[in-house]
This record gives C-alpha cells, structure tokens and sequence, in this order.
C-alpha cells in the first residue's frame, strides 16, 4: 500500500482462561520516523500509538493508550533521548507522567560498560538510584554487577560453553536485611536476604 507501511491482524484464544483478543496492526517506518497503531477489537475496544522521531542522535518518542467507546487516555508516556557511538542519554516521564526516570550508558572501552537510571515517583520521598557495569574477560564470557539504594546487590556470570549454549549464574543480595542482623531480637533468615539462580540458553 506504502513503503514502509506493514499491516498485521493477530488473533488470541486461551478455552482454559477464557480469554481472547484480536489485534490490527499497522506499523510505518522511514529513516527518521517509526510509528505504530495497535487496535484490541475485543478488548475495550483499546487503541495504543507510539511514535518516534530521531535526527543526528536525538530522540523523541511519545505513546499513548486509549478507550476508544469513553475516549479517555488510559496511560500515556513520552521521552527524550540522545545517542552517540560510546553513550547514551535517555530523560523519560512514565506511567501518565507520574514517574520520571533518567538514564545513562556509556561504553568505556572495548570490554567495558557501565549505566544507571535515577527514578522518582509522584509522592514519593526519594529517587531509586541504580547503577550497574558489565565486563567482558573473554570472547566467551562477561560478568555484570549492579548495586540499587534501596540495597540489592546483584552479582552475574555468563559462559559461551559452546556455539549456541551458554551458562549464566547469578546471585542477589539484600544489604540492608544482612546488614540488620545483629540490631533485631529476631534472625534474618539467609534465604530471605540472599538470592542465587542458575540458566543454560540453548540456540540453534
């Protein structure tokens, strides 16, 4: 119909849930622009746009979901961005503009990156800070640390075992509960403080 344009129609049925949508799609996408419209014909029906505009690594994207029979806004978002090759900037109001976040990336070297997204909500008494960095020591494997103020450490560790199969391993700590133990009559429970997991991704 257009270059750029691609149209889809998605249907979902789940007898055991009872549950069911049927999806339009239209997307359309030029060299400085990409757009979507999404239509739920079951649900609602709901209406969902985004848009997002770029030009020499600047960004600017909105998107908005809507009750097409009341034609109210259900919830809506818009952000600011820049990219470069080494960094990034990201300045987003969330959630009907009740949340804002900022971010930062920046690859330090070859093997190195590092981030961190600051967010404050509507009535809230603080801004979550997290900060993470990732680290290749191979071809074959990197580790990634990420700490937040409200205290969880994060610690992972991914290993190419072979062409398609990898190995990750991570573990989560809760500072602040491991750090209150010896302050409460009652004990921390290790379990409750600590997280550890394991997963192998197979591709073909």
């Amino acid at each position: 119909m257009a270059k750029g344009l691609k149209l889809e129609v998605l249907g979902l049925l789940n007898p055991d849930k009872g549950s069911k949508a049927a999806l339009v799609t239209a997307t359309y996408r030029q060299p400085a622009f990409h757009g979507r419209l999404i239509t739920d014909v079951l649900n609602g029906p709901t209406v969902t746009a985004d848009a997002v505009v770029g030009r020499d690594g600047f960004l600017a994207g909105v998107d908005a979901t809507v009750d097409a029979q009341t034609q109210q806004p259900k919830s809506y978002s818009a952000a600011l961005g820049y990219s470069a090759p080494e960094y990034s900037v990201t300045l987003k109001a969330l959630n009907a503009l009740s949340t804002f976040q900022a971010g930062y990336y920046h690859r330090v070297n070859r093997d190195t990156e590092a981030g961190a997204i600051a967010t404050y909500k509507k009535g809230g008494d603080a801004v979550n800070l997290e900060v993470g960095v990732k680290n290749y020591l191979d071809a074959a494997a990197f580790v990634k640390a990420k700490v937040n103020t409200a205290g969880f450490l994060t610690v992972g560790y991914t290993q190419a075992l072979r062409p398609g199969v990898k190995a990750s391993f991570g573990l989560q700590l809760d500072t602040v509960k491991l750090g209150s133990k010896g302050q409460s009559e009652k004990p921390v429970n290790p379990a409750d403080a600590a997280k550890v997991g394991a997963a192998f991704t197979f591709e073909s």
